[in-house]
């Protein structure tokens, strides 16, 4: 990614640079030199400077599929940098005459237009793109896949450390649960599961001779909130 981003910062600076010198006259302004940058003699140039800094952003999150598309974009902005940088070099003229003509009114030139060492040093960056794209797609074939660190983990159950540290009411509902009979036993005999003379926890027993010698803060609080006094 750290590369990626560097490389359009790169190609952004090549572009910027003088690309074409050229002269031209005219009966208003006499002759007058104009000088051309890469960023209107090769729009593609930032077109692609553009491209590498978004292909580095999304390489970040990109998937194993996404890391072949953000490679294939990379070998296409090296494409693009070299294409441009050749037909400049190629000819010229076109360039430096639209130049001038912006200048001056007309498009006629002064002797031959001249190009400045920035088209060659594009060429070689346009390479060096095209080999980081084609290491790019070695590298990734051995990185590792998305960690599930952040994935919701499968339900455990209760660990005998955790057990120990419960208070005794959901220790036994624990030791119910985690026990394969516990189902089988409550159905066979549900007479069993309580004592008839002792109510359930947190109820209050009407019987007379059913009082306990414990409070039962649970059912003060079911009788407080029932607004009764529990004493």
């Amino acid at each position: 990614m750290v590369v990626l981003l560097l490389l359009a910062v790169v190609v952004w600076a090549v572009a910027v640079p003088t690309w074409v010198s050229a002269a031209g006259t005219s009966v208003l302004t006499g002759t007058v030199q104009v000088h051309v940058p890469g960023t209107r003699a090769a729009p593609g140039m930032v077109g692609a400077a553009l491209a590498l800094a978004a292909a580095g952003a999304a390489l970040a999150l990109a998937g194993r599929v996404g890391r072949w598309v953000v490679m294939a974009v990379v070998l296409l902005c090296g494409v693009v940098v070299a294409w441009s940088a050749v037909a400049l070099l190629a000819d010229p003229g076109p360039v430096a005459r639209q130049a001038v003509a912006a200048a001056t009114g007309v498009d006629h030139l002064v002797g031959t237009p001249r190009t400045t060492a920035a088209p060659w040093a594009a060429m070689l960056v346009a390479a060096i793109v095209v080999v980081c794209g084609a290491a790019l797609g070695r590298a990734s074939a051995r990185w590792s896949v998305t960690s599930g660190r952040h994935e919701p983990a499968p339900a455990r159950a209760a660990t005998e450390r955790d057990v120990a540290t419960m208070p005794p009411e959901a220790r036994a509902v624990v030791g119910q649960s985690q026990d394969p009979t516990s189902a089988r036993t409550a159905t066979a005999a549900p007479e069993r599961a309580l004592p008839p003379s002792q109510p359930a926890p947190g109820e209050r027993s009407d019987a007379p001779g059913a009082r306990s010698d414990e409070p039962d803060e649970r059912a003060d609080w079911d009788a407080l909130t029932r607004g009764e006094d529990p004493t």
